[in-house]
């Protein structure tokens, strides 16, 4: 593969079209905080409501968050940025090569739950390692569910201030 943005451009796609199958609700790009400039940014959030029986507010409050990050080797892994794994479900998405160096060296981030890779066609996202596959205690969410659709929102479009009215 070619160069650092070159393959992350590729791995970003490939999330793309795998997020466009799972749900239509995702961003990229999505601010943790988006009072802050400098507040943790997450490659890509997706939501899935948990229609049940419950209300459309139970759907949201209990709906799933996955957070992907996307790393396109190691220097940029250990770059200290972009490891914001506090989502319901955590993936980690690279390259095999980087995936087996951190898997050899016992790297992966302590939040991580999935780690998705290309398949051999290049075609489709594949999990080949499970850190942290699961169980009661597999949300790492710090934010309800009603912050994380707001900073959702905020990536798709401009949001009305204080004091502004409808």
């Amino acid at each position: 593969m070619s160069e650092r943005s070159e393959i992350t451009r590729e791995l970003s796609c490939m999330v793309e079209r795998r997020l466009a199958n799972k749900t239509p609700y995702w961003v990229s790009e999505c601010r943790l905080n988006i009072r802050e400039n400098d507040s943790a940014i997450v490659d890509y959030v997706s939501f899935t409501p948990s229609w049940g029986k419950g209300s459309e507010v139970s759907a949201a409050e209990l709906g799933r968050f996955d957070f992907y990050e996307i790393k396109s080797c190691m220097a940029d892994f250990t770059s200290g940025h972009g490891l914001n794994f506090e989502g319901d479900t955590n993936i980690l998405v690279c390259e095999r090569e980087l995936a087996d160096e951190l898997f050899r060296r016992r790297m992966f981030p302590k939040n991580c739950d999935k780690v998705l890779c290309p398949n051999k066609s290049r075609r489709a996202l594949v999990t080949v390692y499970e850190p942290n596959p699961g169980g009661l205690q597999s949300s790492r969410r710090r934010y309800p569910a009603s912050h994380l659709l707001l900073c959702m929102m905020s990536r798709m479009g401009p949001l009305l201030s204080e004091g502004d009215s409808i």
